[in-house]
């Protein structure tokens, strides 16, 4: 039988065993950002938070916007292939418009490492086996509204355990208004 001294003390141990935190030196991990759809103009507080966490960042800036009619991205991988291949990253990752390039890097296996992806691209219809993915998508965006179950469906088709949906939503409505309002297509709260 076990009376509430016993649960006490199992879990007065439990939580003065000291914890291991692996100890992460951000200075040696790479991140290559896409450029397009990055805000490197508009919202240029999005590099700068993944600069000022002090990782090396990498941006691919000389490749033409794709959110052009009739673009072919597979025309402009070389470029930026070539670029991931001379940085050797960590984590790719892409915003908005950029999402296209990730999207034809998955498809084309050109790759397969931890990869970040701000507002789902029209052309991501699944995600890549094995690849641990994080997709940041608010509510209330107007560039490409998406539904959350949607959203959970594209997740759904990765690798499990190795994807994860970041999503804000507005909340409930008190006396007509949100008290909690979802992101945007600049994914604000992510600026926090």
């Amino acid at each position: 039988r076990i009376c509430f001294a016993d649960f006490e003390r199992h879990f007065r141990i439990a939580r003065d065993a000291p914890i291991e935190k692996p100890l992460t030196n951000r200075s040696s991990r790479r991140v290559f950002i896409i450029g397009p759809g990055f805000g490197l103009q508009q919202n240029p507080e999005q590099g700068r938070l993944i600069e000022t966490a002090g990782f090396q960042v990498r941006y691919c800036v000389n490749i033409p916007n794709p959110d052009q009619p009739n673009f072919a991205v597979s025309h402009h991988l070389g470029t930026v292939a070539a670029e991931i291949n001379w940085f050797q990253p960590n984590l790719i990752a892409a915003a908005s418009k950029g999402g296209a390039y990730l999207v034809a890097l998955w498809q084309m296996g050109c790759w397969h490492g931890p990869s970040l992806l701000l507002n789902a691209h029209p052309s991501c219809k699944q995600l890549p086996p094995g690849v641990p993915v994080v997709l940041a998508h608010g509510a209330n965006d107007d560039v490409w509204p998406t539904s959350r179950r949607k959203l959970e469906r594209l997740v759904a088709t990765g690798t499990p355990n190795r994807c994860f949906l970041y999503y804000t939503a507005n909340s409930g409505p008190v006396y007509g208004r949100s008290t909690r309002v979802g992101d945007g297509h600049n994914m604000e709260s992510l600026l926090l």
